[in-house]
């Protein structure tokens, strides 16, 4: 069968991502040399589009894995408490709208650890992060600037390697998708709001950060990976049966191939 958009040679989809970092590849030591095991990133490129997330400081720069003790031995990019990768501008302003979809595959080394996922908006609705945020129960959150607050959903923040998905729509329904290796298959989650994201919050537009919040705050803890980073301008179909586990549509076979892909 003929899909828009390859996964893999066993997993398509007919929405192409806007970006889609995936350790498996465009992985870069310096300028456009691919980096080998164990050596320091300076950047990674995406599957799609002419796009790269870039550190220049040594001293902050993630450090590329072949063989990861986690995701099945697959390859990753390990974060050691004070590294991290950002480009801003990352888009152009308004290439990115809502309805968003995105999905992260990582390892989350300690119940202590914050995983964070950020960028900036191009307009008045400010700063956006996404993190494990205590005051809500540990579960997942997302903070909006403006106006400020969180968004929060569950399951709660855990040790271990996980898939996660956030769904947002500033005209319609929110959801949070995980999968926890181990605990949780594939699962569809409400979120709780103490805000709502602004209907043209362009998400990433201006900057987007991994490992960190914009300008290195607030950094990832020491040895959390991360495998794979997918953003879609849209919202995938999702199908769950009574339980709210996932069973179809193009969010399902995404799960599918990362699970599949990291044992996950």
């Amino acid at each position: 069968m003929s899909y828009e958009y390859d996964l893999n040679d066993d997993y398509g989809i007919d929405t192409t991502p806007i970006l889609h970092f995936d350790a498996a590849q465009k992985v870069y030591n310096t300028g456009t040399t691919l980096a080998t095991d164990g050596q320091s990133i300076s950047g990674w490129g995406s599957r799609v589009g002419d796009y790269t997330i870039d550190q220049a400081t040594a001293s902050k720069q993630p450090t590329f894995e072949t063989t990861s003790a986690n995701f099945d031995g697959g390859k990753t990019i390990t974060f050691d408490g004070g590294d991290w990768l950002q480009k801003a501008p990352m888009l152009d302003a308004g290439t990115l709208t809502s309805p968003t979809t995105l999905f992260m595959v990582m390892h989350v080394p300690s119940t202590g650890a914050s995983i964070k996922y950020s960028g900036s908006a191009d307009d008045s609705a400010g700063a956006w992060k996404i993190d494990a945020y205590g005051p809500y129960g540990s579960k997942w959150s997302y903070y909006v600037g403006t106006p400020a607050g969180y968004v929060s959903a569950g399951p709660s923040f855990a040790t271990g390697d996980w898939i996660i998905c956030w769904n947002f729509d500033a005209s319609g329904t929110d959801y949070f998708y995980a999968s926890h290796a181990g605990v949780v298959g594939k699962r569809r989650y409400s979120v709780a709001y103490t805000a709502t994201e602004s209907g043209d919050m362009n998400l990433f537009n201006a900057a987007l950060t991994l490992g960190a919040q914009y300008a290195g705050g607030y950094r990832v803890a020491n040895t959390t990976e991360i495998a794979e980073f997918m953003i879609f301008n849209s919202t995938l179909s999702a199908e769950v049966d009574g339980s709210d586990d996932l069973t179809g549509g193009e969010t399902n076979t995404v799960f599918d191939y990362l699970k599949a892909k990291y044992d996950i």
